[in-house]
């Protein structure tokens, strides 16, 4: 007995679809579904498909290096601020 439903829609593009999403810091939930790939498939081509298992590894430390630098980024802008409230308080 043959396989049921709709074909498979994967293709490694749709894998660096969500991968391209994922390097602007989505997790991969939010990632599948604006590329437009519903979870349970985006699971589903994970377990099929080895080879695409390893584009979401390297696309989920980019998502951990964007939030790293955007952390860093608004701490700089945090210590930037606190300067300026103390100057602005010293000139009182």
């Amino acid at each position: 007995m043959g396989k049921r439903g709709f074909p498979s829609a994967y293709t490694p593009q749709a894998i660096e679809a969500v991968a391209a999403q994922m390097a602007q810091g989505y997790s991969l939930e939010a990632a599948a579904s604006l590329a437009g790939v519903p979870r349970s498939t985006l699971y589903r081509w994970l377990d099929q498909h080895p080879e695409s298992r390893e584009v979401i590894h390297d696309a989920q430390s980019n998502a951990l290096a964007w939030w790293e630098n955007r952390s860093e980024e608004h701490t700089s802008e945090l210590q930037s601020l606190r300067h300026l409230v103390c100057r602005l308080l010293l000139e009182k």
